[in-house]
């Protein structure tokens, strides 16, 4: 019984020595620097002014929202940048196709220009993914795209 009751008051002595001073205090939470970063994908209005897109980011900026990602011309994005030195901290992430091209007349003249997966189909034939994915190969079997 000596034993038992001698026991458990080292138990309760060792948890509370290993117990932190502040663990019973709560501690402020100060303002802290956000660590995700909040944005929003936009799918471009080609003929936006630079006041509407002003306008546009207003509560996104308002809401903590600082990043805006977007696909678009050197024009467009150029716009976008103009924009967002409205607001401070906002940046504009400009997503490029380099290597897709649904739309370019040249390439889609050439099949033999398109990316080939390892079935063997090439993507000018058969959609990827989704049928504006049209990757061209830039690989050493394809020299002509290189050229053009």
């Amino acid at each position: 019984m000596k034993f038992t009751n001698l026991f458990v008051a080292l138990v309760c002595f060792f948890s509370l020595a290993v117990q932190p001073l502040s663990a019973g205090k709560k501690k402020k939470v100060q303002n802290q620097e956000q660590k995700i970063a909040l944005g929003v994908w936009d799918d471009v209005d080609t003929n936006a002014s630079v006041e509407s897109l002003i306008l546009w980011m207003k509560p996104f900026d308002e809401a903590g929202i600082k990043n805006y990602y977007m696909c678009g011309s050197p024009e467009v994005v150029a716009r976008y940048i103009e924009a967002a030195k409205s607001y401070k901290g906002a940046k504009v992430h400009a997503w490029m196709f380099t290597v897709n091209a649904p739309g370019d007349s040249v390439a889609l003249a050439h099949p033999e220009w398109f990316d080939v997966n390892r079935i063997g189909y090439n993507s000018h034939e058969y959609d990827p993914y989704v049928k504006h994915y049209k990757w061209l190969s830039f690989g050493a079997g394809s020299p002509a795209v290189h050229e053009k």
